[in-house]
């Protein structure tokens, strides 16, 4: 049995169990980009979150302005942001800097892009979780086993 893992800040290869990483502080929560901005991850995002509101600040891009349209058909658009989630326009951005940065040096970020090389997405330090851990922390603000 493979237990779920989270990818520590550095490379996608520094997987470990979540359970190593229980209680670590999160400070932003960023879902999106072309791998993790679908219609499925954002189903599975609100699912975790459940009707909580999100406890810190939360980013959420679909990757392509038909997800978002999507979206807004099916009123995830509406639940997200009803759950404090701050949704950016649809397309590449955040996940490899391009957009206006959602993190700070000295912060933790979790995602569920696929890339957490050092910069690529500004100075903070980035853990890699699947789109379900990524409602759990934006609902607890840390990771939890």
């Amino acid at each position: 049995t493979v237990p779920e893992m989270v990818a520590r800040p550095g490379s996608p290869r520094s997987g470990v169990p979540v359970a190593e990483l229980d209680g670590q502080e999160i400070d932003v929560v960023y879902v999106g980009s072309c791998t993790g901005g679908n219609l499925k991850d954002i189903e599975v995002f609100l699912g975790a979150l459940g009707r909580e509101k999100v406890k810190i600040p939360t980013y959420l891009q679909l990757n392509a302005l038909s997800e978002r349209i999507e979206a807004e058909k099916k009123g995830y658009i509406k639940l997200l942001e009803e759950a404090g989630v701050t949704v950016l326009d649809s397309g590449c951005g955040d996940c490899c800097n391009l957009g206006f940065g959602i993190a700070e040096e000295g912060q933790s970020l979790a995602s569920n892009t696929n890339r957490n090389y050092e910069n690529r997405m500004g100075p903070a330090d980035v853990y890699l979780v699947d789109s379900k851990r990524a409602g759990l922390i934006a609902r607890e603000g840390k990771i939890s086993a």
